[in-house]
């Protein structure tokens, strides 16, 4: 997380803003207390549901270097509110992102390329709101309960029928 905020702090010179959900390790806040001065990084550190909404819907894109990952409901709420994605290829992330329509998947640990992509999206303000409103159409797939009850049964259906 460390090299990620420096580094798009760097490319911007410091006109960025962090949002950083959660509780902050004591290394991580050590390590982000001596980037420079100016940078804006905010941390409310565990929030109620509403109030983390809230929070990303007012963010650009949300970059997630995860490292495990299963099929993340804070994604879902993400494109939910119009939010693009960054994140590694790992676990259920390409089951939800659409790479290059509505965010971005960057092989396994490229952090190199995580940061690489995040910075496009966030210097092309046509592709970040294309990729926005695509996030926002994405979601409502998710949101169709007939729709996942049907996905869900086709899938159950196959694996039976190979008994």
């Amino acid at each position: 997380m460390f090299e990620i905020i420096r580094r798009i702090h760097e490319e911007f010179e410091g006109q960025m803003e962090f949002y950083l959900s959660g509780l902050i390790p004591d290394d991580l806040k050590y390590e982000l207390d001596h980037i420079s001065s100016g940078i804006s990084i905010y941390n409310f550190g565990n929030v109620s549901w509403e109030k983390n909404l809230f929070l990303v819907s007012n963010c650009n894109l949300v970059v997630s270097p995860t490292l495990v990952e299963n099929f993340s409901n804070a994604f879902i709420e993400a494109f939910s509110l119009g939010v693009p994605i960054v994140t590694f290829d790992i676990g259920g992330n390409n089951e939800i992102i659409d790479n290059g329509i509505n965010g971005f998947i960057v092989p396994y640990l490229d952090i190199n390329q995580l940061i690489q992509k995040t910075i496009v999206l966030i210097q092309d303000k046509q592709l970040l709101q294309e990729f926005s409103n695509m996030a926002f159409q994405k979601s409502q797939v998710f949101s169709d309960i007939g729709s996942v009850l049907e996905d869900y049964s086709n899938i159950f259906s196959k694996v039976l029928a190979n008994e």
